[in-house]
């Protein structure tokens, strides 16, 4: 078993014997994870039985919602250039919380809708 060098005897200089402990460690890590990880097999699960956890992988929908995203976000950030230079910093404030205002009472009725029909 690997100990961890007492506060006494830590120096205010790394010696290499330190950087030896700290890899030895993440190797440990490294190989205890991946060991971990690929123990499971999938003949060893049942049909019924879901497997919990995170799945390595996107499908279509996940890319394209990443992808919708990004549009959106750059949209508004160049946009919101545009609407300052027009309208000046205050007008600008102001107009979008005016606009964040609608928004938020129209999301507040969508969830109460959801919420007495689902």
């Amino acid at each position: 078993m690997i100990e961890k060098p007492s506060i006494e005897t830590h120096q205010t200089t790394t010696s290499s014997s330190e950087f030896h402990y700290e890899s030895q460690k993440v190797e440990e890590f490294e190989k205890n994870s991946a060991a971990s990880y690929h123990s499971h097999n999938i003949d060893d699960v049942e049909e019924n039985n879901i497997q919990s956890g995170t799945h390595r992988g996107l499908d279509a929908r996940h890319i394209q919602m990443i992808s919708l995203g990004g549009a959106i976000g750059t949209g508004l950030f160049l946009n919101s250039g545009s609407n300052v230079a027009n309208a000046g910093p205050v007008g600008a404030l102001i107009a979008y919380c005016i606009v964040g205002f609608m928004v938020y009472c129209i999301m507040t009725c969508l969830g109460e809708m959801a919420t007495f029909m689902p």
